[in-house]
């Protein structure tokens, strides 16, 4: 099976190491690099319709793949099958910050990001997956992948670029496939405001998401609480400011969660605490910018 692995990067610090683990894997793939400050999107795009393969593989520049990623990958491409991935682990040794560690700790935890925390498990059975289960990085049939980037272009949210494309292949009629021998190692960010505008940016690309496909928004209600807990904030502090009356149950029940959510880790890096709240705040108040317009600012 002949793979076109595309790496769309700004020219980090970690793309060598990237690349380098690429170019060791047992099932070697040609490798597009698009180094500009164009966004992801059009990087993919223009990486896709060069590419002469029948498969694609889409790596983060700031990852490292281990030698059989495309190897075990390909055990799950089958005819059916427009994308096949596998876990996501954070990539932490000793040097990691504090930071590193409590973001990885609350992108990792089912009270952080529910289902979505499927993405971070190393067991399970190989299954068919909706995108709440799957990320972007894996293996993508040429065909399928080149279809939607080309006819969709202007619908796809760039923020949310993943959760758009892997639906858009399930409604197309293929399969995507959760393959957890596909695991690979994901960097986390350094800092609490690196990691909020990360977060915001989900957001604000999930809600563009459900704003084109409405019915999503069902089996995945749960994904509406971070934003109607922030729009609940916002006028809890709006009408206290002018004194009337606005009931602060939910804040208090929601600070007694995080509290203890937080202390019941072992060894539970400090200030664990403040990156939960920063992740489900940031998150809504990324839906509630997506509710209100384009993504143009947020790329």
């Amino acid at each position: 099976m002949e793979v076109t692995a595309i790496v769309p990067t700004l020219g980090r610090d970690t793309l060598d190491r990237a690349l380098q683990s690429l170019k060791e894997q047992t099932a070697v793939p040609t490798i597009i690099v698009k180094n500009d400050d164009r966004d992801t999107l059009v990087k993919l795009k223009e990486g896709v319709n060069e590419a002469t393969t029948e498969f694609i593989a889409v790596a983060d520049d700031d990852a490292v793949y281990p030698k059989e990623w495309l190897e075990n990958l390909q055990k799950t491409m089958g005819p059916k099958v427009g994308f096949t991935g596998g876990p996501c682990l954070p990539l932490l040794d000793d040097s990691s910050s504090d930071a590193e560690r409590s973001i990885a700790e609350v992108t990792t935890s089912f009270w952080g990001t529910t289902s979505m925390s499927y993405r971070f498990k190393k067991g399970g059975k190989v299954k068919d997956a909706d995108e709440t289960n799957l990320i972007g990085n894996g293996l993508y049939r040429k065909e399928v992948f080149a279809k939607i980037l080309n006819e969709e272009y202007e619908r796809i949210p760039p923020a949310a670029w993943e959760t758009y494309v892997l639906t858009r292949i399930r409604q197309l009629g293929y399969r995507t496939v959760f393959n957890p021998s596909g695991k690979f190692y994901h960097r986390q960010r350094t800092s609490i405001f690196g990691f909020a505008r990360q977060i915001f940016r989900c957001g604000s690309g999930r809600m563009a998401f459900f704003k084109q496909f409405p019915m999503q928004v069902l089996p995945k209600f749960y994904i509406l609480f971070p934003l109607l807990f922030t729009i609940y904030l916002i006028a809890f502090f709006l009408l206290a400011f002018v004194n009337l009356p606005i009931t602060g149950i939910p804040l208090v029940l929601y600070i007694a969660f995080v509290l203890v959510i937080s202390y019941m880790k072992k060894g539970r890096p400090r200030f664990l605490v403040f990156y939960f709240v920063v992740l489900h705040l940031s998150y809504g108040l990324g839906m509630v910018r997506g509710i209100f317009g384009g993504m143009e600012k947020w790329t």
